[in-house]
């Protein structure tokens, strides 16, 4: 997006400006950030102060970030959101960046068109970050691949895949986009601290050839039981669906989640995250 008329590398910001106000939907700033809500362009939206200050700290601190691409375009602050009541929105609109930052205050009633959370202070756009085709033969780390419809349950796997620890994210053709607002928001940003990778179909798929791939089957053997590889890659399939029977040989190891007699399914998210508890306790440290 382009940036204002000021140049916020000059020197220190003075007050909470300079701070562009828009109360048209006819402006053509408005109307890209309309877009990027209906998910066109290359610039994602991340919503709500906490989450959007907490990804440029970690973007200003981490060189894995700053590799990918992923980087600040534009804040964006409610109307009567009062920035000079707020410690954090002051600073964050106060603050010199490395590159331009576009820097807004939004009419309410166009503010709550792009925002579906009903955040009441700000929103963020970031440039999307690079994301490779998955090299399935040349795993490196613990790795999660996901075909999870379901952009709220996608972002809760995203949220625990990050908490214990999985370092490459790979999202199947038949998942929601991981850079859908809700699927950020759900993850509380972890989409973004791992590595990701654009995968096949999941009828495409094919069990890497140096680890086990793990699946979650009720027919499997006991979770509680398997000695995981150090470096596992666990494959969520879709709600409902689950994983395709072709998936078959030597190089799948399906596990089963017990649960009580006459249950006989769980949560796509509920179920990630017990299996990546499952690995936490008991990795071999061995692949």
């Amino acid at each position: 997006m382009k940036n204002d008329s000021s140049n916020s590398n000059s020197g220190p910001i003075p007050a909470v400006g300079p701070i562009t106000e828009i109360g048209s939907t006819q402006n053509p700033v408005f109307r890209e950030l309309l877009a990027l809500n209906e998910g066109k362009g290359q610039g994602i939206l991340v919503h709500g102060l906490k989450l959007v200050d907490e990804l440029i700290e970690n973007v200003s601190q981490s060189s894995a970030e700053a590799d990918s691409g992923f980087s600040l375009m534009t804040l964006v602050a409610r109307g009567s959101f009062d920035l000079n009541q707020s410690k954090v929105g002051s600073n964050l609109f106060r603050r010199r960046f490395a590159a331009p930052v576009t820097r807004i205050k939004l009419a309410d009633n166009l503010f709550d068109r792009i925002d579906p959370f009903g955040v009441p202070d700000v929103l963020a756009v970031f440039s999307r970050p690079k994301v490779d085709e998955w090299p399935s033969t040349a795993i490196v780390g613990p790795t999660l691949i996901l075909s999870t419809q379901n952009p709220l349950n996608l972002g809760a796997c995203m949220r625990s895949a990050h908490a214990f620890g999985i370092k490459n994210l790979v999202t199947l053709k038949e998942s929601a986009n991981p850079f859908n607002a809700k699927v950020i928001r759900s993850s509380m940003g972890a989409v973004f601290h791992m590595r990701q990778f654009r995968g096949p179909s999941i009828h495409d798929l094919a069990p890497p050839k140096n680890t086990p791939l793990l699946v979650l089957d009720l027919k499997g053997q006991d979770i509680s039981k398997f000695d995981f590889p150090k470096d596992p890659v666990f494959l969520i399939g879709e709600e409902g669906a689950g994983v395709p029977e072709h998936l078959q040989g030597d190089g799948l190891v399906r596990l089963n989640i017990p649960m009580t007699t006459g249950f006989d399914s769980l949560n796509a998210a509920v179920s990630c995250g017990i299996a990546l508890y499952a690995w936490s306790t008991r990795k071999t440290g061995i692949n």
